[in-house]
């Protein structure tokens, strides 16, 4: 067994003033450091959290707004094309009642005209009889 003798004391009281000395200028600023870095982590985190909430709800109201005006364009596109589509269907009607028009016109002047010739026909017919007939009689008394 140990005899406690006075280099016994010394050695442990040596020993506990190591400690004493590490734990007050070792220990304690190292923990401290381990402790500000865990808070610093946990604030670190904790901003990560909030910003990617924020993020979530930005990208969530960009994705509506995009969604409204999405709608919005195919709203204007389709009254755009209907109001084309009117537009092209009103020319095509004009253009058809202007051409009716101009044909209705030609119709009738072609039927002045053959009336005209008609009528001139007419009134040539006993000159054209007369001159058969003299052909005719010439004819025969050759």
């Amino acid at each position: 067994m140990v005899t406690p003798n006075l280099t016994f004391f010394i050695e442990v009281s040596l020993f506990l003033l190591f400690l004493w000395g590490t734990a007050r200028f070792i220990l304690r600023p190292v923990l401290q450091g381990l402790d500000e870095r865990a808070e610093s982590i946990d604030r670190a985190r904790e901003q990560t959290e909030e910003s990617t909430n924020k993020a979530e709800t930005l990208e969530a109201d960009y994705l509506k707004k995009l969604s409204e005006i999405r709608g919005q364009a195919d709203e204007s596109y389709h009254v755009a094309r209907r109001d084309t589509l009117k537009g092209h269907i009103e020319a095509v009607a004009d253009a058809r009642e202007w051409a009716d028009q101009a044909v209705a016109e030609v119709r009738e002047e072609a039927r002045g005209l053959v009336e005209g010739q008609r009528t001139a026909i007419q009134d040539a017919v006993p000159e054209i009889a007369e001159l058969i007939a003299s052909r005719l009689r010439s004819g025969r008394s050759s």
